[in-house]
Parts: C-alpha cells; structure tokens; sequence
C-alpha cells in the first residue's frame, strides 16, 4: 500500500491512535456524541481526500472539490447548531 511507511511500526500505530483518542475525547467535553462523532468523521474524509490530492496525485476535479467542501460546510453547520 503507497504512503503507510510510518505506520508500520506498532508502537508508532498504537501512539497515534491514543492521541487521537485523547484528542476525541477533549472534544466530547464541549460537543455531544453524535455531533462530535460526524465532525470526527468528516474531517477525517476531507484530510484523506485531500493528502490524495495533494500527495499522490489523484484528481481535484470540480465534483470532488466541491463535495469537500459540503463536507466542510456540513462540519461547520454541525457545530454551529450545537
């Protein structure tokens, strides 16, 4: 699989994945579950599919952007109403 080189070593992994629980669990304090779960989410898809773009060359047509960017305005939305 192209661009994993640093995340095959298990302790690096294993401390990703718990600064990014801490992380998750920081926002939990200002955001209820289900709102803090789809932000998570969201700008979890916008960062992968942007570092595809931008990293490995995938295309940044007019589509693609533009579903980011609902995405983003969907984020935006959720934590606006919260």
């Amino acid at each position: 699989m192209e661009g994993r080189h640093g995340l095959e070593h298990p302790v690096r992994r294993r401390s990703s994945r718990d600064y990014l629980g801490i992380l998750l669990g920081l926002a939990l304090k200002s955001l209820p579950v289900g709102t803090a779960y789809a932000v998570w989410t969201g700008i979890g898809a916008v960062g992968t599919a942007t570092l595809g773009i931008i990293l490995f060359g995938e295309p940044a047509t007019a589509f693609r952007l533009a579903s980011i960017g609902l995405i983003v305005a969907g984020i935006a939305g959720l934590k606006f109403v919260t």
